[in-house]
C-alpha cells in the first residue's frame, strides 16, 4: 500500500532460515536477487528505482 521496498527486506529478515546463515547485508542481496528474478511477476514499482 505505501509502495515501500524497505519494507519488502523488512519482511524477510525474520525468517528463521534466513537468519540462520545470513546477516542483514546478505539478506537485502538475497531479497534483492528474488526481485530480480521474478520481476515480470510484480509491480513495476518494486523493480523500478527510485530517484533520490
Amino acid at each position: 500500500m505505501t509502495e515501500n521496498r524497505e519494507y519488502i527486506y523488512h519482511a524477510g529478515m525474520p525468517d528463521p532460515h534466513a537468519a540462520a546463515d545470513l546477516d542483514f547485508r546478505q539478506i537485502r542481496v538475497l531479497v534483492d536477487d528474488l526481485i530480480a528474478a521474478h520481476a515480470d511477476w510484480l509491480p513495476r514499482w518494486i523493480t523500478e528505482e527510485k530517484a533520490a
